[in-house]
């Protein structure tokens, strides 16, 4: 009967079945039924279209595959000096792929979650340390994260899109109609539009992957209507917000101070790698000792010498070597406030107002100076150089120069005409070679 299937197919098709590609697996435990000679016989499994079919376990089977082919590529990548923000990106279109089509066929078994987020998190943070809790970064940038995914429920809502949202059309093609055939009796009042009641799933009347996705339509109270007529990027927003998504709980910061923080921070002017201290900053969870307690760090010390626990407030605001930087930037860009900024004021970027300079320049002097600071101090701690407050200075004022040539040249470029002002102060720096403007434009 298979073979005469077989030629009707071909007849019917035009096309031959290439006998010399194709295998044959009998899935069942016992010894074949018949015998198909023209087909080489698979002893484990057959692959279609990149996914495996056995006899066992077939979602441990693909996963285990990609899971391994994932590790090796983050292993690669990792290391790579990439921003948050690229780091979000590369994950997104090279990572993800790996796993897209056999998510869409076979869910994946609750034993690999563990290894899965750690993939993920890894090429996130380029190391097995988690600075800012998950939730927050599941965020979009805009709300304070960075818009990572959260690999579980992608992979979960893009199966249960393709596998469940035909069912609220009267789409009659046989495997839709096999679907509906198979959850009826577990599901009928979900089928029927109503919700989908608690009630157990015996295991063995179900294949596994359809009993997964009844389980997931009752943990996240998804309902017929709502899967059929969203898209799978909706259902999977839909999802992270009600269920996975954690708003950031700041220090002495207002809504207002964190909109305009977030908005400078993912603005254009903000050079691209300033962003990961700025953002870590902004979460108060930079790599100072003092947020690495749970490493059981033993000396927890400031490593300028100061004889105090470093702690973001010591880092920030406290530590005498650190306010040296800030002491001197502000003579030499006479800025007499931005010795005396508070620690809010410093985190957020968003002091009080300052005359002649507007707010968006202020947060970028502020991120720099802080992000020069954070590297001054790790060449002490991590590479056991002596600390100069001086080259951290020059360092401060070369970047901003930069920034301001640039600036320049764009406005140059646009015939000095577009949405924003820019205003640089006049400041004569020490040296007398050189003089640094601080200007608001009007674009």
């Amino acid at each position: 009967m298979l073979s005469a299937a077989i030629r009707s197919y071909s007849e019917a098709s035009g096309s031959l079945v290439n006998l010399e590609k194709s295998q044959a697996l009998w899935t069942l435990s016992t010894d074949p039924d018949f015998d198909l000679p023209q087909f080489a016989k698979a002893s484990t499994y057959i692959k279609i279209l990149g996914v495996k079919f056995g006899r066992d376990d077939n979602a441990s089977l693909n996963w285990e595959e990609k899971l391994d082919a994932g590790n090796a590529k983050v292993q690669r990548w990792k290391n790579w000096r990439l921003t948050y923000r690229e780091r979000v990106k590369m994950l997104k279109t090279y990572l993800v792929p790996v796993f897209l089509y056999v998510s869409v066929v076979f869910p994946l078994p609750e034993s690999f979650s563990a290894r899965l987020f750690s993939l993920f998190f890894q090429l996130l943070w380029g190391n097995r340390l988690n600075p800012v809790k998950r939730g927050i970064t599941y965020l979009q940038r805009r709300e304070g994260g960075l818009d990572m995914i959260n690999p579980r429920v992608f992979f979960d809502s893009l199966f249960l899109k393709v596998n469940f949202g035909c069912l609220d059309s009267d789409n009659s093609s046989l495997w839709v109609n096999s679907v509906r055939d198979w959850i009826l009796p577990f599901a009928e009042s979900w089928v029927r539009g109503g919700s989908l009641k608690r009630g157990r799933l015996t295991r063995g009347f179900l294949p596994q992957y359809l009993e997964y996705g009844l389980r997931c339509l009752r943990k996240w109270n998804i309902a017929k209507v709502f899967i059929g007529s969203k898209t799978r990027k909706e259902l999977y927003l839909t999802i992270c917000r009600t269920f996975f998504y954690i708003q950031p709980v700041l220090k002495d910061c207002t809504t207002v101070t964190l909109k305009e923080s977030l908005r400078f921070l993912n603005g254009v002017r903000l050079p691209a790698n300033f962003f990961d201290i700025a953002w870590l900053s902004l979460h108060g969870k930079l790599y100072v000792k003092g947020n690495l307690k749970h490493l059981s760090v033993s000396e927890r010390q400031c490593p300028l010498g100061c004889q105090q626990e470093e702690t973001m407030a010591h880092f920030i605001s406290e530590c005498e070597e650190g306010r040296k930087i800030w002491r001197e930037v502000s003579s030499r860009l006479k800025i007499p406030r931005l010795q005396c900024l508070t620690y809010p004021d410093v985190i957020y970027g968003i002091p009080a107002s300052i005359p002649d300079i507007d707010r968006g320049t202020m947060y970028l002097i502020i991120t720099i100076i802080k992000y020069y600071q954070w590297h001054t101090r790790t060449k002490v701690s991590v590479h056991s150089e002596p600390f100069h407050h001086r080259q951290a200075v020059n360092l401060i004022l070369s970047e901003l120069r930069w920034i301001k040539n640039l600036e320049c040249r764009n406005r140059r470029e646009t015939g000095g005409y577009g949405g924003m002002y820019i205003w640089w102060m006049w400041a004569y720096l020490h040296n007398a070679k050189y003089c640094w403007f601080i200007y608001f434009l009007s674009l």
